[in-house]
Order: C-alpha cells, then sequence, then structure tokens
C-alpha cells in the first residue's frame, strides 16, 4: 500500500527540483551576469540568495501542510458518500492552483533576495532590474512544469484509488487546462523564457554601454 509520507516526499521533490535545479541557478547567474556583480557585490549577493532560497523553502512546508490531510483520507479511504466527491474536486484542482502558489513563492523569494542585498549594500538601477526580470522570464515556465509535475503525479494517484469509482464531477466544478492549452503553454513558456532572457540582455548591453 501506497505510504502517503513517501507520496508527499516524492511530489515534494519532483517540484522542487524544477525549482532548485533549474530555476534558481539560471536566476543567479543571469543577475551576476547582467548586474555586474563582482568581488565584494558578488559575495554579497550570494548571501542575499541564499537568504532568499532558504526562504522560498516555506512555500513546500506550507504545500506540505495543505495536501496532507487529502492524501492521507485518499491513500486511506477515509471518505465515505459525499466525501469523495469533494475529496477528488480539490485534488484535481490542486494543480491550478500549484501555478499561482508557485509564482508567490517565486516572488516572495526574490524580494527576500533584493530586500538583504539592498540593506547590506545599495544596490542601483542598473543591479535592481534583472531581479525583476529573473521573475518575468520565469513566472510562465515555473507555472507551467509545476501544473504538469502536480497533475502527473496526483492522476495516478487517482487513478489506483478505488474509493473514486462511480464519482462524477460537474464541468463547473473543475478549472479545466485542455490538452491544447497545456502544449501551447509549454511552448509559449520556452519561448518566452528565450525572448526575455535574450531581449533584456540585448537591451542592457546597447544601453549601459551608452
Amino acid at each position: 500500500m501506497l505510504n502517503p509520507r513517501k507520496f508527499l516526499t516524492r511530489l515534494t521533490a519532483n517540484l522542487e527540483a524544477v525549482t532548485y535545479l533549474l530555476g534558481v541557478p539560471l536566476g543567479i547567474l543571469f543577475v551576476i551576469f547582467q548586474a555586474g556583480f563582482s568581488g565584494q557585490k558578488l559575495i554579497i549577493f550570494l548571501v542575499s540568495a541564499t537568504v532568499g532560497v532558504l526562504a522560498s523553502m516555506l512555500y513546500p512546508v506550507l504545500r506540505w501542510r495543505v495536501l496532507a490531510p487529502d492524501i492521507n483520507a485518499c491513500i486511506e479511504g477515509q471518505v465515505h458518500g459525499r466525501q469523495r466527491r469533494n475529496l477528488l474536486r480539490r485534488l484535481l484542482n490542486y494543480p491550478f492552483w500549484e501555478t499561482i502558489g508557485v509564482n508567490i513563492q517565486w516572488a516572495g523569494g526574490i524580494a527576500v533576495v533584493v530586500l538583504t542585498n539592498h540593506l547590506l549594500e545599495p544596490l542601483s538601477m542598473r543591479e535592481f532590474l534583472p531581479y525583476v526580470f529573473v521573475f518575468i522570464f520565469l513566472a510562465p515556465i515555473n507555472a507551467v512544469s509545476h501544473y504538469l509535475a502536480m497533475q502527473l503525479s496526483l492522476a495516478e494517484l487517482i487513478r489506483s484509488n478505488r474509493i473514486f469509482h462511480g464519482v462524477f464531477l460537474r464541468r463547473q466544478d473543475l478549472v479545466i487546462v485542455s490538452l491544447f492549452r497545456k502544449t501551447l503553454g509549454t511552448m509559449f513558456s520556452g519561448v518566452w523564457l528565450l525572448l526575455v532572457f535574450f531581449g533584456y540582455t540585448l537591451y542592457a548591453a546597447l544601453h549601459w554601454i551608452h
């Protein structure tokens, strides 16, 4: 039988791997390159980034606490009657709310980095702007990747659970994202990242050189 704690651990690892193995390193390199940090400023930035990463880890803890009761109820079969329908509705809608939650996580983490950095060493406009654009170019790909990762994990859990057999939901009970929108969103997030990344790089090179 599937263990709720193991399921939540695997889900959290899958979701946060996207953030901390791809997004965070890319964002850090972008800011260092665009802001021109070196020497003492680079050290201060890395300290600030570490504080921001630690602060952003509050979100996975919150997500765990929100999901745990429903995952436990689902795996251990502790629901009956109308409760099954409500549980299924919540599970199917979690991926949508995750797209909002992960970007709040990023916005909060970046805000902590900026505030810490500014307190230790006041930032110029050139040093501040890259933080804003990190969020802008990573927001879509964060939303898409977390949506798909959570949907896949929860779909496997739902399909393998007999308590949902014979449970039907109304269309208005769900936040439905079609396959076409998922495909379009995935393509857009990749193109958007490249456009903003290289567009800002070109703008900054021309502007600051001038």
